[in-house]
Order: C-alpha cells, then sequence, then structure tokens
C-alpha cells in the first residue's frame, strides 16, 4: 500500500482465533483470523488515516485530498462480523462499513455455507444421501476427507439446475 493513495479495504469473513484460516475450500479465501485483522488495524492505525466509506466519498465528490486514507467494509454482514471484528473496530474507535445480504430464496443464498457447515460439523465416519439417480457416499472422519467432500459436493451443487438447488440442499 502506498501512502499517497487512498483505498476501500473489503473484509468478508474474520474467524476466530480458535479456527484455522489456511485456504482448504473455496471460500476460506475470504477468510482472516480475528487475530491477523487485529495486525491490520495496528498497522493501518500507524500508517493511515481510517475515515468513513462516506467520509471518503464525500471527499471524493468534493475533490478534497485523500491521500493516505482508508475506509473499512465488510461485504454480505455476516454474524462473525459483529462478534471478532466489532470488538476490534470499536477498540481502535475506526468508522465501518457493513453491507448486509438480503436473503430472497435463503437456503439457496448460502449454499456454500449450508455445504460446508453439515459436513464440518458432522461427527459421523461418513455422509451419505441420494438425489435424483446420484448415491452419494463420502468418508468425512478426517479432516482432509471433509475438505474433499465439500469441495466434490459444491461442484456437484453447482452442475445441476437452479430449480433443483433447494431440493439438493433438503
Amino acid at each position: 500500500l502506498e501512502k499517497y493513495e487512498s483505498f476501500v479495504l473489503v473484509y468478508h469473513r474474520i474467524v476466530g482465533n480458535r479456527h484455522k484460516t489456511n485456504i482448504s475450500t473455496p471460500n476460506d479465501i475470504y477468510n482472516i483470523s480475528q487475530k491477523d485483522f487485529e495486525k491490520h488495524i495496528t498497522f493501518l492505525k500507524k500508517s493511515y488515516e481510517i475515515v468513513s466509506l462516506d467520509s471518503l466519498v464525500d471527499d471524493l465528490k468534493n475533490f478534497k485530498p485523500i491521500s493516505g486514507k482508508i475506509a473499512l467494509t465488510f461485504d454480505d454482514g455476516f454474524r462473525d462480523n459483529y462478534e471478532y471484528a466489532y470488538p476490534i473496530i470499536k477498540e481502535y474507535n475506526f468508522p465501518a462499513t457493513i453491507y448486509l445480504m438480503g436473503y430472497p430464496s435463503a437456503p439457496v443464498t448460502l449454499w456454500w455455507l449450508a455445504i460446508e457447515a453439515l459436513i464440518l460439523e458432522a461427527d459421523s465416519k461418513n455422509i451419505s444421501f441420494r438425489f435424483n439417480d446420484i448415491y452419494i457416499n463420502y468418508p468425512i472422519q478426517l479432516a482432509r476427507d471433509k475438505i474433499k467432500t465439500i469441495k466434490i459436493l459444491s461442484s456437484y451443487f453447482m452442475s445441476i439446475h437452479f430449480y433443483s438447488h433447494n431440493d439438493f440442499l433438503k
């Protein structure tokens, strides 16, 4: 980041420090640990002026200097934004914008989270179910098996017709 520039930083998910944040599923690239998020904030505090998104936009509209200013935003407004990011934002007294996602068809909108949560939280040794003409039976005893199964099911989910998504998730 160059000091003479301004930025809008977009965060997605902040996970608790007890969770792994190495990239193991396609969605993990959007996750950052609470500890790493705080490191970001302390770095930014030393190097930049963190302003609200509205303030940055107003400065742009009014041709005011914006060098060295950064606005923090969070995409989709997941609960972890409040649980893990908000305490840090509050502690450092920084403004942030959280965009909330609507749920026009709730089960399908967050399909990847539904599949991931189902498998990661499962205590069983395998996952099996029948959908249309396909019988699915995968081992999920080990963490690597769970990750592989998430990838397979996510890929299958994306390959079926949109109208079948709700039935697949059920």
